[in-house]
């Protein structure tokens, strides 16, 4: 019963713990579509920035345009950075999915392992609890024959003392 109660709460700890690591995933995942959200936010203003330095940039000179070339390139750059560092987050955030699932997995194994045991041990209580009526009725049988045992000795030795006094008898009246 003990091992029982053992096994359930470790699997207790272990579900609390996946909730928890669900949770924080959850979150996270939150955190990253409001991200997310923002930087589109500012990738659409950026856009609209270009096609307004676009609009200018024709009338512009030409050290302008340099100028202007410079400034774009320097915002593409950017724009390649986040679009590098999002999909590095999001490959991250499939390895810790498929983490979670195989921990899953794995306790769910753990758990099978133990139900396994729990039968076993369930088992052998069932055989013990067997043995011990069979045990328990022999004792009882035992002690019936014992109670006649006692019963007999307890009669012979009523009848020596009576055969013992009839000797005597005897013997006086010889």
């Amino acid at each position: 019963m003990q091992t029982v109660r053992i096994i359930f709460g470790v699997w207790g700890k272990m579900l609390s713990a996946v909730k928890k690591k669900v949770v924080l995933y959850c979150l996270k995942k939150e955190n990253v579509i409001e991200k997310t959200r923002e930087e589109n936010y500012k990738l659409k203003q950026f856009i609209d920035g270009i096609e307004t330095v676009n609009a200018s940039f024709k009338e512009s000179t030409d050290e302008e345009m340099m100028r202007l070339n410079a400034e774009i390139t320097e915002r593409d750059s950017y724009i390649n950075r986040l679009q590098k560092a999002n999909t590095s987050y999001e490959d991250a955030m499939s390895k810790e999915e498929q983490n979670y699932i195989d921990d899953i997995l794995k306790m769910k194994i753990a758990l099978t392992e133990a139900n396994k045991e729990v039968i076993k041990w369930k088992n052998r209580c069932t055989e013990q609890k067997s043995r011990l009526k069979d045990l328990t009725d022999e004792i009882n049988e035992n002690r019936a024959k014992q109670e006649d045992l006692v019963t007999i000795s307890r009669n012979m030795i009523h009848t020596m003392k009576i055969l013992e006094n009839n000797l005597r008898d005897q013997i006086n009246r010889t």
